[in-house]
């Protein structure tokens, strides 16, 4: 005989096995654009920058519950950077 605990473990086990193979069906979002300079290519980027969301948060630090980071990564500059290996 099953005791009451053994049961509610199967019952358990059931009911994740049933309710996590839907949460796991994701569907991928493709952006694809192709031209021969940035400019025919610019609504894909757009649609790309804004399918995380808005605003813009740029680098603002968090939590911010809505909008997406945008990091910029080529604001270094040369004169924060160096060619030279340092000892």
């Amino acid at each position: 005989m099953i005791s009451r605990m053994e049961a509610y473990c199967v019952a358990i086990a059931v009911l994740v096995a049933l309710v996590l193979p839907m949460s796991a069906g994701a569907t991928p979002i493709v952006f694809e654009g192709a031209g021969p300079d940035a400019t025919s290519i610019q609504a894909t980027v757009n649609d790309f920058r804004a399918a995380p969301g808005k605003p813009n948060n740029a680098n603002a630090p968090g939590p911010l519950f809505t909008g997406r980071p945008a990091i910029n990564w080529g604001g270094g500059g040369q004169a924060t950077t160096s060619n030279t290996a340092s000892s």
